[in-house]
């Protein structure tokens, strides 16, 4: 069993075979997954209605950044990772530069290290939590 099991994990990423792809990889380390969304605006709307764990994002969706979802994410301290074919340059902001970045075509043993790492300090119950405590 993994120590990823049971967390939500929102996959943001817009081509669709590298979604369905990191989507089966991702539900294989026992996790749920929510998603994927290939938009901006649909990211941004899911993230505001689901509780969620933690974010796999690519960095370019269909010519838009996903940096406003990733301030989003920041902001409510979920842990995120970018996912990208682009190089990680100097263009990325340099307040998400710490953040874990997996380079495309991924890699099955990188990406399950970037994982373990990003998200493997969690349990399920962070989602549920904020969920709970939403109402409140």
């Amino acid at each position: 069993m993994s120590c990823l099991a049971g967390l939500r994990i929102l996959i943001v990423e817009d081509d669709a075979l590298v979604a369905l792809n990191l989507q089966e990889f991702v539900e294989s380390l026992g996790c749920a997954v929510i998603g994927p969304t290939g938009r901006l605006a649909e990211a941004l709307d899911v993230l505001d209605r689901v509780p969620i764990d933690g974010a796999m994002l690519d960095i370019n969706l269909h010519g838009e950044m996903v940096y406003p979802l990733a301030e989003r994410l920041a902001e409510r301290q979920i842990p995120m990772m970018f996912c990208s074919g682009h190089a990680f340059t100097q263009a990325v902001p340099s307040k998400f530069r710490s953040y874990p970045q997996v380079a495309k075509p991924m890699v099955e043993h990188t990406l399950r290290t970037a994982m373990t790492e990003t998200f493997g300090f969690l349990t399920a119950a962070p989602a549920a939590a904020r969920s709970a405590g939403a109402g409140a």
